[in-house]
């Protein structure tokens, strides 16, 4: 009777120190509550509301009704208001975590008709800056198109319009179309700065359709601004098309960075209306490192200049390989 006295005593011990345990260490018991789940439109939208936090997608999310014409999220008659942007259409940053979990945010549209009064330049994507960590995230079927005739530019990403953390393991299809003005668009963001794209891919076509204003179009990126840049093991699958003066690039529009383990499979073209200049480049970059470029390089203007990696003369090329018909250049 003893030992079975004992050997309950020792057990309701046991048990009120766990409880005093738990109680004094609250920390470890709300670690997972850090932890916010995304699982409707509603739920993505909110994350303007806490930029810094910590999400996981908890699923597959549709908003092609949300920000269809007259859609819960349809924001003055634009689509989806980027996240981060302040409903100004402006780079405020996230700087967060949001972690896909390998679900897709899929019918996203922005159809950017109707300009804001003082805005004169807009940053259009999934999210306005990313400032943090955004990883295992693919945008899917977005369809994205600006076609404002004011006097502005624009900065489009599927993923972000600008990024200034890391982008990791994304993945974006659907199309970027711009109608008139200036724009730095890429399949995972516009402009990236100081920043990291890796193990990203590229299935968005985009097009530069009209306006004689220099821009900058990069199957993952638009223009990089720093040396610190560094893109690596991301591929572009889709076209990039170019009308009037401006850049394309397989990776990058410009890349002032590091673009290392890449490849291009998409079809870049130019055609200018009258005299402009036109760069292309297979790949795109100031230091380009075992990288293949698979795809046709073709321009109708009057100067097209056609290189299969950069065209900078401070260019540093190693190991890379590129295939146009069947002339090679190793």
């Amino acid at each position: 009777m003893k030992t079975r006295r004992s050997y309950r005593a020792a057990l309701g011990i046991t048990f009120l120190l766990i409880c005093c345990f738990l109680c004094l260490h609250p920390i470890q018991s709300r670690a997972a509550d850090n932890i916010i789940r995304i699982r409707t439109a509603e739920d993505l939208y909110n994350i303007n509301y806490n930029l810094s936090g910590n999400y996981v997608l908890a699923n597959d999310i549709d908003l092609s009704s949300v920000t269809a014409p007259g859609g819960a999220y349809d924001f003055n008659g634009n689509g989806w208001a980027p996240i981060g942007g302040g409903g100004s259409y402006s780079w405020g940053k996230f700087t967060g975590t949001f972690d896909g979990c390998g679900h897709s945010i899929s019918g996203m549209r922005i159809d950017l008709v109707n300009g804001l009064a003082g805005v004169t330049q807009y940053y259009i994507g999934l999210f306005a800056n990313n400032a943090g960590v955004i990883k295992n995230l693919t945008v899917q079927n977005c369809n994205i198109r600006i076609a404002l005739n004011d006097d502005c530019s624009s900065v489009v990403g599927g993923i972000a319009a600008r990024n200034e953390g890391l982008i990791k393991n994304c993945l974006v299809s659907g199309s970027i179309v711009n109608v008139y003005r200036r724009v730095t668009a890429g399949g995972i963001c516009g402009i990236s700065d100081n920043a990291v794209i890796e193990r990203c891919t590229n299935y968005c076509t985009i097009q530069k359709l009209a306006g004689n204003y220099y821009s900058f179009v990069g199957g993952i990126v638009g223009i990089t601004n720093t040396v610190n840049e560094k893109i690596q093991y991301c591929a572009n699958m889709a076209d990039l098309t170019l009308q009037k003066g401006g850049y394309v690039g397989g990776i990058a529009g410009n890349c002032a960075g590091i673009i290392n383990d890449c490849f291009n499979a998409g079809n870049l073209s130019c055609n200018a209306e009258y005299d402009s200049q036109e760069i292309l480049y297979g790949i795109g970059g100031n230091t380009v490192t075992n990288c293949y470029n698979f795809g046709m390089l073709s321009g109708y203007c009057d100067y097209p200049i056609t290189y299969p990696f950069a065209t900078n003369v401070d260019i540093k090329v190693s190991n890379c390989y590129y295939k146009n018909g069947t002339s090679m250049i190793t």
